[in-house]
């Protein structure tokens, strides 16, 4: 859960530095980092990952909780798509491992609260 809550606090202040397009490393050429398209999915990120995190914390009941993990989930694989395609070298391979973990983090989560 620690590294979810890393995860979550990084992408919440990486995600607008990628979609200003201030990544460091140089753009990828068959790639649309930078892009205006990338610039809009890097901010739908950001917000889908605020949403997901207020739908995570103020859900109670066993499942509402478990839609809610659900949700983060399938948000974090949406990420890892757009960081796939819209982050350069280092930042993309960090950011991937990130969704990575977070992923097997909230499945074990699902495990232990026995989601349907």
């Amino acid at each position: 859960m620690l590294r979810y809550v890393i995860c979550v606090a990084g992408l919440t202040v990486a995600a607008p530095a990628f979609a200003a397009g201030a990544t460091k490393a140089p753009p990828p050429a068959p790639q649309q980092t930078g892009s205006a398209q990338c610039a809009r999915d890097l901010a739908l990120v950001d917000r889908s990952f605020a949403e997901s995190l207020r739908d995570l914390q103020k859900t109670g009941a066993l499942d509402l909780r478990c839609t809610a993990i659900r949700k983060q989930i399938d948000t974090m694989k949406k990420a890892s798509a757009v960081f796939s395609r819209c982050t350069a070298d280092e930042a993309r391979t960090t950011n991937i491992s990130q969704m990575e973990g977070g992923i097997a983090d909230f499945q074990a989560m699902m495990e232990e609260a026995r989601c349907p």
